[in-house]
């Protein structure tokens, strides 16, 4: 693909450079301008070429008033290419092939004569464009363009305001809508319905369109309001200038007009805090274009604070003086003093949860200007900011990054009584580096003990994790209620389904009055799914969702009841019952049965092992339940099978009271008629954006009760998910049954139900009426989410289309006698307990015990040995090679595995979804559930680290208490960390109660810790305090024996009674030599590096060499580099490098190559997966790590039979069997290094031990088994 790779801008001239990089459009391709605003096209004039490429001149004619702007500021210009007829925007070269970056920034002026300047831009999909700036008035004095291209209207109108000294104090002051709208907006017939909505819905407010528009609008009809205008960008300017609305079409609606001057401030941000008795004083710098500050304002928002508006603290500012002023910026200090009373007022207003995050913003109005800009208060200088972003560029990980910004945090807490408590202000930098200010009253006791300049508050940002907190103090300090029974039904969005069931019969019955009912609901919630349950006034009370009240009662009340899940929070105490009803009988694939991320089962499988009793209607549905979420051996409550308590709905409900109940539909019902419902499914994944066929639904609707009118009613039942798309459109009020109504309880009156996969025909089935199954996108359905039935089990007729569910209820007699015999069989397989008495029977054996006679009780007993494991976030490394490995070699008859993780986002859910069916998959959601108080004890613990001096006050209950939230009621033999990087999944893994807890070290542990890159420490703040828990497991397992050494010497101060021992990695030797083989029959070799750039074609002539691993500086491939370019100066000139990988270091290697200009002889190629192909067809495989733990790439390439050349390292030395499997040398020493490339290239290959990959995996199994022992 053709790209830009420079640009050159002369008096008058600006010249573009192309890559050459396809033969095939090599000169059949033109090079054009294209105005943003106007449509027009200029062609660019081809000057030359060479090897490198094309060069391409663009002419400022400054007297051409079609190229040259003659008003307003900031015309933009894009670059394209038209190759074949077809035009596209012109892509820049990646930056780490040729940094293009400087190009972006400077503005340059053209002429001085017509005042122009013109400055290129580069867009987030990097294609190039340019503005031309000539203001049509005068400049300020030493005027230069904003080095940011403002690529928006209001941006470019901002800028108007700010130059053009006209429109100061002009700025929001006409109560208009602008709708700055380009051409492309007009063409789509949606957009135009979007208009015509909101010109309709501000019919009274003055409208300004551009006069292009009217061709597109013709059928609009529009009010006198609207006004067009033509579209010349000062004309355009001023209207958004003036105006207070702007549509821009991006977020569809209207919003406030951002035009206010905010262009002119460069940056806010604290430059100091100090605290006294009254006040705390904040200093704040603000640097401007050409305005000083006139007023300001600190304002404060608690997220907590509830109500429509929000609830602010705003605070004036006290002093404010210039620091300095040059042709570039004002630098001004600002001063506020935020009165400690007013403040705690402010902050312990709404308290409830006893901590809260207050973000922090300046509204400041410039000299001469009206509004006042609202800018968010950043913690760190410009200068500091863009330290921290030089280092994600330079690719050091993100948690690294996170914990710098957290140590180069200036500010100090502040902590005073309150109370008889501690209230603890602690500003930090949250995300965007702005400032935040985080409060949490905590007991005198933890905060005198555990907080000091080295301790801060742990940041809860998160309002869920905030929420735990206070759940967690809740759970800990009040008791369980007896009488009190919990309600929830599709996360409080309703009153339906077997919660109903139970509530009613409970609520009906003398021998439970003694208890008080509680009903979750939403803010969402109708008042209509109040009305049945409001019947029993006096023993029900209705909780909002997530307020304090709700989760007061969810951490006390004694019968929790869901149809669903409770949320990640939440994890049942002892002492409290969990009735899990679900909401339908399987018939589309569930939980891990589904080909999609494991994930979307997560909060799922934690509730069902957290609940007492899960209801099911029968054993297949038990079954199904069973192996989609893996439940034997890890479920440890009952299942109760047989009957459903929402189908006594199906005998129970009373008609005249259903009728009375489904409002107007009740108009339209004819009770001589029979009755039928169709009741389709939802479809999607996302349950903001079902699939389903609003206006095909419809349709279909209006020609059944068209054919059928004479002999039936016909109802609409719709899924929950699709209710909220059609409960307002009146086209289907005759016959859309309110959500309301429960499913079972409608379905009492009906006589004939249509549905496609919707699980409530296992109910309905329990009537013995017949069910006509119409299912025209079964094929679809089937391929994205699956059926757990075959189509010929159905106790219907599977109709693939509308004309044939017509006709099968028009003979709908016929039809029942032909599937009478399977209605039976599947009646009796799949039906429940059909005599109205199912509620009963599961109520009176949970409150009473009283013995069940249709409900059979199962229990899942398993007699494997129960691993609980934590591989890291299977990222693309050795140590998830090893992990993947090791589950592929397991004898899952012998063991039930689960594993927790959360997945890293490349490459974990890929490694996720190849793991064996025999590994249950766990994750980390959530937040901690510990209460205020330990969660600064938890970050105290993580700073300083556990020893022998504080290991009494080390809060390991409370570490049980999260562990049982993420893994309820599962016993464990084992729990082992097996990645060792982390303090936070090591301190999870020592508190599973298990009675054998090991630990993973990959690495030499303490070097791993103490490791940086570019000056900062990559895992000391993870790994030094896992470290100090080593004294907490039983077993501490290094990968080698040379490694065992290593850590054994280095740690040993920390490891208390662990013991060291050390199991080999594992490998897949046929999986390895299987891809190996499969690719050779089919070859696909790369053909690109790790930024793109082709590379030539392998050549099996040469002498081929290849390293794989992360790039680091643990790995040496920078020393690689260097040795190989020696090697291939002196040695060999036919030599080939080609590294794999991908890391922190991948910048500076690539630029060693080209200094080395070795860039046809050695390749970065990034990572590749499933390698083993492309190992298999080079000659050598080298490694020059300074240090390893057992390098899983040695093992895969001793199992492809290659020739091995690594440093001579112990791990290493090991893995090679000290020489006799490939060879070694120094990998420090850039001579002795040489001589080992030329050495192992002059080798023949049975020079050296054959390697035995299946008695060497044979062996680690055997190891791991030991570590496991008895």
């Amino acid at each position: 693909m053709i790209k830009l790779y420079n640009i050159v801008v002369e008096q008058k001239v600006v010249n573009y450079f192309f890559t050459r990089d396809s033969v095939a459009e090599e000169s059949f391709f033109d090079v054009y301008i294209k105005n943003r605003d106007t449509g027009n096209f200029f062609k660019l004039q081809k000057i030359d070429e060479n090897e490198e490429g094309y060069r391409y001149q663009l002419n400022l004619d400054l007297d051409s008033d079609s190229l040259l702007p003659v008003k307003g500021v900031q015309n933009l210009w894009d670059i394209m290419i038209s190759v074949d007829d077809t035009l596209r925007a012109v892509k820049a070269v990646p930056k780490s092939r040729i940094d293009i970056q400087a190009i972006f920034e400077e503005s340059v002026m053209v002429s001085e004569e017509y005042n122009v300047f013109v400055q290129h831009f580069l867009t987030e999909s990097r294609t190039v464009g340019f503005s031309l700036v000539k203001p049509s008035f005068d400049l300020p004095n030493g005027f230069e363009p904003k080095k940011t291209v403002e690529k928006h209207a209001n941006g470019r109108a901002s800028l108007e305001l700010l130059y053009n000294d006209r429109f100061h104090g002009e700025e929001n002051t006409i109560n208009a809508i602008v709708f700055p709208l380009r051409r492309e907006f007009f063409k789509s017939d949606s957009n135009l319905r979007i208009l015509e909505e909101v010109l309709t819905e501000y019919k009274d407010m003055p409208a300004y369109i551009p006069n292009y528009a009217k061709t597109s609008t013709e059928n609009i009809v529009f009010s006198e309001n609207v006004v067009f205008y033509e579209p010349e960008l000062d004309v355009q300017n001023e209207l958004l200038i003036k105006s207070k609305y702007v549509f821009t079409g991006r977020s569809k609606t209207v919003g406030v007009s951002l035009v206010d001057g905010r262009k002119g401030i460069l940056d806010v941000y604290v430059q100091n805090i100090s605290y006294s008795d009254n006040a705390i004083s904040m200093s704040v710098i603000v640097d401007t274009l050409f305005n000083t500050v006139g007023k300001s304002n600190l304002v404060l928002l608690d997220r907590d604070q509830d109500g429509e508006e929000p609830n602010l603290a705003i605070f004036s500012m006290t002093e404010s003086k210039v620091l300095s002023q040059n042709s570039d910026k004002i630098r001004q200090q600002i001063t506020f003093k935020i009165d400690r009373d007013d403040l705690n007022s402010y902050i312990l207003s709404d308290y409830w949860m006893e901590s809260s995050v207050l973000d922090l913003y300046v509204d400041i109005s410039l000299s001469g200007y009206n509004t006042f800009v609202h800018r968010e208060l950043r913690a760190f200088s410009p200068e500091k900011i863009q330290e921290f972003d030089d280092l994600k560029a330079l690719n050091v990980p993100g948690y690294s990054i996170e914990q710098y910004v957290r140590e180069a945090n200036p500010f100090e807490m502040d902590m005073y009584p309150v109370d008889g408590h501690t209230l603890v202000i602690s500003p930090y930098s949250g995300t965007r580096k702005k400032l935040v200010i985080q409060t949490s009253l905590i007991s005198n006791e933890v905060a005198e003990h555990f907080l000091n300049n080295n301790v801060r508050l742990p940041i809860l940002a998160a309002r869920g994790n905030r929420v735990t907190k206070y759940y967690a103090g809740v759970r800990e300090s009040q008791p369980v209620d007896d009488n009190a029974v919990f309600y929830e039904s599709r996360d409080g969005q309703s009153f339906v389904d077997s919660p109903l069931a139970i509530f009613l019969y409970l609520a009906k019955q003398k021998d439970y009055d003694y208890l008080r009912h509680y009903w979750v609901y939403s803010p969402e919630t109708p008042s209509s799914f109040f009305e049945e349950v409001s019947q029993f006034d006096g023993k029900v009370e209705f909780v909002e969702r997530n307020s304090q009240r709700y989760y007061d009662l969810i951490a006390t009340a004694k019968y929790l009841i869901t149809n669903s899940t409770f949320q990640t929070f939440f994890s049942k105490r002892p002492d409290q019952v969990y009735i899990n009803t679900w909401h339908g009988i399987p018939l589309k694939k569930m939980g891990f049965d589904m080909p999609q991320d494991p994930r979307n089962a997560q909060n799922v499988l934690r509730n069902f092992l957290m609940a007492d009793y899960f209801l099911q209607p029968n054993a297949y549905s038990t079954d199904v339940f069973i192996g989609a979420y893996k439940l034997t051996g890890a479920f440890q409550g009952e299942i109760l099978q047989g009957a459903y308590p929402r189908t006594d709905l199906l005998f129970n409900t009373d008609k005249e009271g259903l009728l009375s109940r489904i409002g107007t539909l009740a108009s339209y019902f004819d009770n001589e008629k029979r009755t039928v419902m169709y009741s389709p499914t939802w479809k999607g994944t996302s349950i903001t954006n079902p699939t389903d066929s609003i206006e095909e639904m419809l349709n279909q609707i209006k020609d059944l009760t068209s054919t059928f009118n004479d002999t039936y009613n016909i109802l609409l039942k719709v899924h929950p998910f699709v209710y909220s798309k059609v409960a307002d459109d009146e086209r289907f009020v005759p016959y859309l049954v309110p959500d309301s109504v429960d499913a079972n309880e409608i379905m009492s009156i009906v006589d004939v139900l249509i549905t496609d996969y919707s699980s409530i025909f296992f109910d309905f089935v329990n009537t013995g009426k017949p069910i006509l199954f119409f299912v025209p996108d079964a094929k679809e359905y089937k391929s994205t989410r699956g059926l757990y039935l075959k189509q010929s089990e159905m106790p219907g007729p599977v109709l693939n289309n509308f004309a044939a569910l017509k006709r099968a209820l028009a003979n709908l007699k016929f039809v029942q006698k032909k599937y009478s015999a399977k209605y039976k069989r599947f009646s009796e397989k799949y039906g429940s307990l059909a005599n109205g008495m199912a509620t009963k029977e599961i109520v009176d054996f949970v409150f009473k015990s009283v013995p069940m006679k249709n409900v059979v009780s199962r229990k899942l007993n398993s007699d494997k040995r129960k691993i609980v494991i934590y591989p890291g976030s299977l990222a693309a490394n050795g140590i998830t090679s090893s992990y993947m490995n090791l589950m592929g070699n397991l004898d899952f008859k012998k063991y039930d595995v689960t594993q927790i993780a959360t997945y890293d986002k490349k490459s974990g859910k890929r490694n996720g979804m190849s793991l064996p069916d025999g590994v249950r998959q766990m994750f980390r959601i959530g937040s901690p559930l510990l209460t205020l108080d330990e969660a600064v004890i938890d970050e105290y613990y993580k700073v300083i680290g556990l020893d022998e001096n504080n290991v009494n006050n080390y809060p390991i209950e409370a570490y049980e208490r999260d562990a049982q939230r993420l893994l309820p009621n599962m016993k464990f033999a084992d729990s082992i960390d097996f990645s060792g990087y982390s303090y936070y999944w090591g301190r999870l893994m020592v508190s599973i109660k298990a009675p054998n807890k090991i630990a993973y070290l990959h690495n030499d542990i303490w070097e791993d810790a103490h490791r940086k890159i570019e000056n900062i420490y990559v895992h000391k703040a993870n790994v030094e305090p896992m470290i100090k828990l080593y004294r907490l497991f039983d077993k501490l397992v290094s990968v080698s024996p040379e490694l065992k050494k290593i850590n054994e010497s280095k740690v040993i101060q920390f490891a208390g009674n662990a013991k060291f021992t050390s199991v080999q990695n594992s490998i897949d030797p046929d999986t390895i030599r299987y891809i190996s083989w499969k690719r050779r029959l089919k070859p696909n070799f790369p053909t690109k590096d790790i930024i793109k750039q082709q590379i030539p074609a392998f050549n099996k002539k040469m002498d081929n060499f290849i390293s794989m691993g992360r790039l680091s500086p643990e790995k040496n491939q920078l020393f690689l580099v260097r040795v190989f370019s020696k090697y291939v100066e002196t040695v060999n000139e036919n030599a080939r490098l080609y590294i794999l990988g991908d890391g922190p270091l991948k910048s500076v290697i690539l630029e060693e190559i080209e200094k080395l200009q070795m860039t046809k002889h050695i390749f970065l190629m990034g990572h590749i997966n499933n390698p083993h192909h492309f190992m298999s067809k080079m000659d050598t495989f080298v490694l020059p790590s300074l240090y390893e733990g057992q390098p899983m790439v040695l093992l895969e390439a001793l199992t492809l039979g290659m020739k091995v050349l690594s440093s001579d390292i112990p791990q290493n030395a090991f893995v090679l069997n000290y020489g006799q499997y490939g060879e070694l040398a120094d990998g420090t020493n850039v001579n002795d290094f040489l001589r080992g490339i030329d050495k192992i290239n002059a080798a023949k290959l049975n020079q050296y031990d054959k390697f035995d990959p299946y008695k060497y995996n044979q062996e680690a199994l055997r190891e791991f088994e030991l570590v496991l022992g008895d």
